[in-house]
């Protein structure tokens, strides 16, 4: 039985968001600025832009993802339709450990964070799983 993912550090969720948002044509993040201006300086962790989405999420905070290439409803319960070809999804900390901690999710955070072997499909499939509960663009 596999493990169930407790904790993410700040490296691995930027490992995970910038891995799978680079190059990507249908996914972009984005967050609360004034929430992430409001963490003094020991909360945040970094100077690029995926240590600012990680410092946001490890300080309750939550992220933006917009997908572009959403077609019709979006049923997810993350998942929220802003016209016919976008939908964005909110995320928090807890969605990633529950992502990672699905079958499938687990198998390529482990791929990813503890083999340190996963590439730019490896961590985009596993924020799929974060934001979909499945890999849908293949």
């Amino acid at each position: 039985m596999k493990q169930k993912i407790t904790e993410l550090s700040h490296n691995d969720l930027v490992n995970i968001l910038s891995t799978a948002l680079y190059g990507c044509d249908y996914l972009s993040a984005s967050y609360d600025h004034d929430f992430y201006n409001n963490l003094n300086d020991s909360q945040k962790q970094g100077n690029c832009f995926e240590d600012a989405l990680a410092d946001v999420l490890l300080n309750g905070g939550a992220i933006t993802i917009i997908d572009y290439y959403a077609e019709g409803d979006v049923n997810g319960k993350k998942g929220k339709l802003i016209d016919d070809d976008n939908a964005e999804y909110t995320l928090t900390l807890q969605d990633f450990l529950d992502g990672c901690s699905t079958r499938e999710g687990h198998r390529y955070a482990v791929e990813l964070l503890v083999e340190e072997d996963g590439d730019y499909y490896t961590a985009n499939n596993l924020l799929q799983i974060i934001m979909f509960g499945e890999v849908i663009y293949g």
